[in-house]
C-alpha cells in the first residue's frame, strides 16, 4: 500500500475511487468495515482476516464501554455511527485500564476485573492441552505473571523441548484480545517462519484449557526492563545497546515495509533477551560516572551483563495494520511519540520514537527514565519541551528512518 508523505495520512482504494484520507475514514466511496477501505488493493483473504480481527476488537471494546458506562457512539453525520475510541483502544492500554478501574461495581461478575487478580492455578507436573487425552505440555515452574495472564515453563512431551505457555485469565475480553494477538502472530510467522527478520518470539501453538485461552511460545530470557532492574538501573554496555538498536530497526523495517504493521507498544518490558541463560559478571562500564554522582548500589549486587545481546520482540496484541482503524492514543505513556501526544495522527514511525526512548532507558545510568512521561523524556534528550521541538523531532525521525528503507 502506498504511503502519502503527509503526517497521519495514507492512500486508500475505495469503492467509489481512490483518495487520500485521514486514517480510519474514507474520503469517497463506501466504507465496508471500520478502518478497512474496500478495493482491489486488499485481497479477499486478507480482508477476511482483517474483518475478523476488527469484529473481535469492536466486540471487546463495546463490552468495556458497556461496563464503564460510556455513552453511545457519536454519529458521523452521514447516518453511520463513528467508532468510539474505547471500542478500538487496546485492552492493556492505560486509558482502557483507567476506564476499567473507574467502573468499579458496574462490572458484571462473569466478566470483571477484581481488586485481587486471580490467575490460573497450576501445579508442578500438571498436563495442559486442548483435551485431556491430547494434553502434551507438562508444567515445570512459573516464569512470570502479568495483568492478563501468567507464563509457565512447560515440557512439550510430543516434541521433547521446553516451551513457554501463556495462560490468559478467564475473562472474556482478555481472551478475545489474546486471540487477536494469535491472529497477528500467525501473519508474522507466515511471512517470517523463523522470526529472524521480525525478531519476534515464535508462537508454536494455541489451545483452550478449562476456559483459559493459552498461547505456546519458544522460551526466551527476561525482558530488558527486568534485567535493568536486577542491575539497579545501571544501564547496559554500549556495545549491547548498539546491537539492541540494530536488531530493533531491522525488525521494524521488515514489519513496516513487508507487513505494513505498526507494533504500537514497544518498550523495554516488551523486548526480551533471546536466550534464557545465566548472565555473566562484568565491570560496570560507567563506574566513574557512578562514583562522581555518588550513586551507590542499594543491595550490593555485582554488575551483570547478558550472556548474549540477541533480542526478541513480544506483545503484538496491539499491533495495527496500515489499513486498519488507528486509535487516537497508542503506546505506553512513557514511550509515546510527540505526534500522538499532539493528536497529529500517527503511522509506523511512532515505533521509531518508542525504540529510541527504550534505547535511552537502556543507556541512562541509575536514571529511571522509564518512570518519566514523554515531555520529561524530551527534556532529558533536548533540554526543553515545546510543540515546535516535538514537530522538529518528528521530522527528523522521517529523515533518519529514510536511511533504513
Amino acid at each position: 500500500m502506498a504511503r502519502s508523505p503527509g503526517l497521519g495520512l495514507k492512500a486508500v482504494e475505495t469503492v467509489g475511487g481512490a483518495g487520500t484520507t485521514a486514517i480510519g475514514e474514507t474520503a469517497t466511496g463506501t466504507e465496508t468495515e471500520i478502518g478497512i477501505a474496500a478495493g482491489p488493493m486488499i485481497g479477499a483473504a486478507r480482508r477476511g482476516a482483517l474483518t475478523k480481527r476488527i469484529h473481535r476488537r469492536a466486540a471487546a471494546g463495546a463490552r468495556a464501554a458497556e461496563e464503564t458506562g460510556v455513552g453511545p457512539a457519536r454519529s458521523r453525520g452521514n447516518g453511520t455511527a463513528a467508532p468510539r475510541s474505547t471500542a478500538v483502544l487496546a485492552l492493556d492500554h492505560p486509558v482502557a485500564a483507567a476506564l476499567d478501574a473507574r467502573s468499579g461495581a458496574k462490572k458484571k461478575s462473569a466478566d470483571s476485573d477484581k481488586d485481587e487478580i486471580i490467575h490460573f492455578s497450576w501445579t508442578e507436573g500438571q498436563m495442559l492441552g486442548e483435551k485431556k487425552e491430547h494434553a502434551r505440555y507438562q508444567v515445570q515452574r512459573l516464569l512470570g505473571d502479568g495483568t492478563f495472564g501468567r507464563v509457565l515453563l512447560c515440557r512439550d512431551c510430543k516434541d521433547d523441548r521446553e516451551v513457554a505457555v501463556k495462560v490468559i485469565r478467564d475473562v472474556r475480553r482478555y481472551a478475545e484480545n489474546a486471540k487477536i494477538e494469535a491472529d497477528i502472530l500467525r501473519d508474522i510467522k507466515k511471512a517470517d517462519p523463523q522470526g529472524k527478520r521480525t525478531r519476534s518470539a515464535i508462537m508454536l501453538d494455541t489451545f483452550l484449557f478449562n476456559g483459559h485461552f493459552c498461547l505456546v511460545f519458544e522460551v526466551c530470557g527476561c525482558s530488558l526492563y527486568d534485567f535493568l532492574k536486577e542491575n539497579e538501573f545501571r544501564g547496559f554496555w554500549m556495545q549491547d545497546i548498539q546491537h539492541f538498536a540494530e536488531q530493533s530497526l531491522e525488525a521494524l523495517g521488515f514489519l513496516h515495509s513487508r507487513l505494513q504493521m505498526t507494533h504500537t507498544d514497544l518498550k523495554p518490558e516488551n523486548i526480551l533477551l533471546a536466550v534464557n541463560a545465566p548472565p555473566r559478571p562484568s565491570d560496570f562500564p560507567r563506574q566513574a560516572w557512578q562514583d562522581k554522582n555518588k550513586v551507590t548500589k542499594k543491595n550490593g549486587h555485582a554488575y551483570l551483563r547478558p550472556a548474549t545481546s540477541d533480542i526478541k520482540l513480544i506483545d503484538f496484541g496491539n499491533a495495527t495494520y496500515d489499513d486498519e482503524h488507528h486509535s487516537s492514543i497508542i503506546n505506553t505513556r512513557q514511550y509515546r511519540g510527540p505526534e500522538v501526544i499532539l493528536a497529529m495522527g500517527w503511522n509506523e514511525l511512532s515505533d521509531v520514537w518508542s525504540i529510541g526512548s527504550s534505547i535511552l532507558v537502556n543507556d541512562r545510568s541509575a536514571l529511571r527514565v522509564s518512570e518519566l512521561a514523554s515531555d520529561e523524556l524530551m527534556t532529558v534528550c533536548y533540554g526543553h519541551w515545546n510543540p515546535e521541538v516535538a514537530c522538529g523531532v518528528f521530522s527528523l525521525q522521517h529523515g533518519v528512518w529514510a536511511l533504513f528503507e
